[in-house]
Parts: C-alpha cells; structure tokens; sequence
C-alpha cells in the first residue's frame, strides 16, 4: 500500500550494512583487518559488476542459496566473537566456547562469502541481455 522504500535504499542497504558490522568488529579488534579488507573487497567488486551490469542493460545478479548461507555464517559468527570478547569471571568456557564457534562460523562465513563473490562477478560479466 505505501512504499517507502526507494532507489537508493534498496542498492545501499545490502552494502551499508555488513559495512557497518565490520567496522565495528575491527573498530574492538575482534576480527583482523586483513578479514576487513578482503570482505569489504568483495562486496566493492560485486557492486562494481552491477554497475556494469546497469550501464550495460542488462538483468542484475539473482542471489543463490550459497550466498544467504555464506552470509548466514557470517552474520552467526559476529555475535559469537562479540560474546568471546567478554570476560566471565571463573569460566573459561563461557568465553573460549563463543570463541571456537565464532571463528568455525566465520571461516566458512568467509570461505562460501568469497567463492559466491568469484560466482556472482563470473555470472553478471557473462550475463547476456
């Protein structure tokens, strides 16, 4: 019935907010800036494929299945990191747990985010009109 939603919102949010979510894990240096660089990587070079794609005419990229996990795993992994980051006074598990489980989220997180990355640039160069 109303839309509030517009142009601008729908290309901007999908980058803003993983944007966000990495600053801030590396603003409290719970993920390495070299994690930082290849993710926001990423996402650039996948955003610049869809430019193409605008400028070009052609249909944009359709989101598989790999790549809502990949961003499942990774969007599990932060809160766990975060939670490993906190001190639980005479429990070593409650913080060494979240930490295991975070970085086992994230490294497949970073794995499936990279090679969907690689599919998705592969696909919107190839894409005919």
């Amino acid at each position: 019935r109303y839309e509030f939603v517009t142009g601008v919102q729908t290309c901007a949010l999908p980058i803003c907010f993983p944007v966000t979510i990495f600053i801030a894990l590396l603003a409290n240096e719970l993920i390495p800036q070299w994690m930082f660089v290849t993710l926001i990587a990423r996402d650039l070079l996948v955003f610049l494929v869809v430019i193409y794609q605008k400028l070009k005419h052609k249909p944009l990229i359709e989101v598989t299945y790999l790549g809502k996990s990949a961003t499942f795993n990774l969007l599990y992994a932060f809160p766990f990191l975060l939670i490993s980051n906190t001190t639980f006074e005479n429990n070593y598990w409650l913080t060494q747990l979240p930490y295991i489980l975070g970085w086992s989220f994230g490294i497949w997180g970073i794995a499936l985010y990279l090679l969907t990355g690689v599919e998705y640039i592969a696909k919107g160069v190839r894409m005919k009109k």
